[in-house]
């Protein structure tokens, strides 16, 4: 996937915008840059199906793929029958539906993006889907303060912190906070949104595509 592999290409909130993630990826340098991926790959969006196998495809060529809450959640559900009927109705029934009609192995997936792991660290940079706060539940991806579902004020960790979660109308890059948030509302119709990051950790360039009628008609 890459002769580079320190730099990458970081891709916010995807929600099940496939084709606004095609988009996206025709300014991707896959020959020189890791692709990474902050979670919620899936719901919202029509098609959770397609982004998820597109996604495991990706990891099994290098790319880093970490867990947001909406994958949290659809394990907690299945899984361990711990989340709540509101996320099965809104998210979860269309996307096991979408995998019967194909007839594809609906709960592998399940289990797959379940495991994914929910950060990654470099000398230069922190990526995870929420990101880090501050408090004893920082790390807890079950906790409302933690790592999947934080919003609020980020912990300095004397590196950019890279993440998603709370979309915003464009990338919000705030280096004297520590942080770099590119969820930008793709499944809301707005923008999907990565950046260009070099082996030092330093942004080369911010890429937005506006997001395809096809992934939310």
């Amino acid at each position: 996937m890459q002769n580079s592999p320190n730099s990458k290409f970081i891709i916010g909130d995807i929600h099940g915008c496939y084709y606004s993630l095609l988009e996206l990826l025709k300014q991707w340098d896959a020959s020189q840059e890791r692709l990474c991926l902050l979670g919620d790959l899936i719901s919202k969006g029509k098609h959770s199906l397609e982004v998820v196998q597109w996604a495991k495809e990706m990891e099994q060529a290098g790319a880093l793929v970490l867990r947001g809450n909406h994958e949290q959640q659809l394990g907690l559900h299945y899984l361990q029958g711990r989340a709540s009927q509101h996320w099965a109705e809104a998210f979860f029934d269309a996307i096991e539906a979408q995998y019967a009609e194909q007839e594809l192995d609906f709960m592998q997936d399940v289990a797959w993006l379940a495991q994914l792991p929910v950060y990654h660290e470099e000398a230069h940079c922190f990526l995870s889907h929420a990101g880090l706060g501050y408090g004893p539940h920082a790390w807890d991806p079950m906790h409302p303060q933690g790592i999947l579902w934080h919003r609020g004020p980020l912990k300095p960790l004397g590196k950019l912190q890279f993440l998603g979660h709370t979309p915003q109308k464009a990338v919000l890059y705030r280096p004297e906070e520590g942080y770099c948030n590119l969820d930008t509302g793709a499944s809301l119709g707005n923008l999907l949104s990565a950046a260009r990051v070099d082996e030092q950790g330093n942004i080369l360039e911010f890429i937005s595509v506006a997001n395809d009628p096809r992934d939310l008609a």
